[in-house]
């Protein structure tokens, strides 16, 4: 059997946001195997993992980027700014466009998974798409905005793997 090579990346803020409104937190570990099941031919190249440190505190986020890195996940995160005002700015889109499209020159994937309901990158989709890659949102249905549901080759939603994934906790008052 010929395997199809698959790059994954995640758009890790989007995807916990969406899982947090089921009471649920994704299993990435869990995920990357979702994703590339051998059984469908499909062999994982690389899983990369886009997301912020928090501009207080990053020392525990830290540790989970660790925990991602040591289960063969690349992590590329970039450090919330705190604005005057007190607002939190954190964006990390740009870095996944422009891995993404260089990944897909350099690498060549058979498919590239965009873990990520955001709109935003429909344009990225698209362009993957003219070169001749398939390209799939992996998402839950409530949070896949409606063109990058046009722009990509296929979905993959993510309701059953939630499923499988941890329950929040529930945060109790002092």
């Amino acid at each position: 059997m010929n395997m199809l090579k698959t790059l994954v990346f995640v758009d890790l803020n989007n995807i916990t946001m969406s899982f947090k409104k089921i009471g649920r937190r994704p299993d990435l570990k869990l995920l990357e195997d979702y994703l590339s099941p051998l059984s469908e031919g499909r062999f994982c190249i690389d899983t990369h993992i886009y997301t912020t440190l928090p501009p207080d505190n990053p020392e525990r986020t830290q540790g989970f980027h660790d925990f991602l890195r040591s289960s063969g996940m690349i992590v590329n995160a970039r450090r919330a700014k705190k604005l005057p005002g007190g607002k939190i700015k954190a964006d990390v889109d740009d870095l996944l466009i422009l891995d993404a499209i260089e990944m897909a020159h350099t690498i060549d994937p058979d498919i590239i998974i965009l873990v990520t309901g955001d709109g935003d990158f429909s344009e990225l989709a698209i362009r993957l798409r003219r070169r001749g890659h398939r390209v799939e949102a992996a998402s839950l249905k409530h949070s896949l905005a409606n063109e990058l549901q046009r722009a990509t080759n296929g979905i993959i939603d993510l309701s059953d793997y939630a499923e499988c994934c941890p329950q929040l906790r529930e945060r109790h008052a002092a």
